[in-house]
């Protein structure tokens, strides 16, 4: 089930990742840009898998690994997110941290409030949902 917290980054670019996330992550895990205007952190097995499915299909993995960080929690559960990756997806200092399954998402919390707008449409989930039958139909007829 996805849930959010809304978070500040403090002046030293740190910020406290809720206890459930931080457990679901473990002690490191891996920050990157995603394909929507957010960064995502992947625990260390699922970013390997990323890679190892990368390679087996012949991919570059550099694509996800240029601009991915690892990140290690201090003594208080916070981590220091990199400026070049928050600015890249011009995230400012009221973030939402969103965890999402395997992975954690984190947003400017004021584009994260427009998308939970957009995305809880009776209409956006009914796309959703057909979207989904449709691939696992296909993977099924493979």
């Amino acid at each position: 089930m996805t849930d959010f917290e809304i978070k500040t980054i403090d002046k030293n670019g740190r910020v406290a990742i809720p206890a459930p996330y931080r457990e679901e992550l473990g002690k490191e895990f891996v920050l990157s840009l995603s394909e929507e205007t957010c960064l995502k952190g992947y625990t260390r097995a699922k970013w390997d898998e990323m890679i190892a499915d990368a390679e087996e299909f012949d991919l570059n993995p550099r694509m996800l690994t240029r601009n991915a960080k690892q990140l290690v929690f201090d003594a208080q559960g916070r981590v220091t997110l990199p400026e070049k990756l928050l600015q890249k997806r011009k995230i400012g200092e009221r973030i939402a941290i969103v965890g999402v399954g395997s992975y954690i998402e984190i947003w400017d919390a004021d584009v994260w409030e427009r998308s939970d707008e957009a995305e809880s449409t009776q209409e956006s989930i009914a796309d959703f949902t057909r979207q989904l039958r449709e691939l696992k139909r296909a993977a099924k007829n493979r």
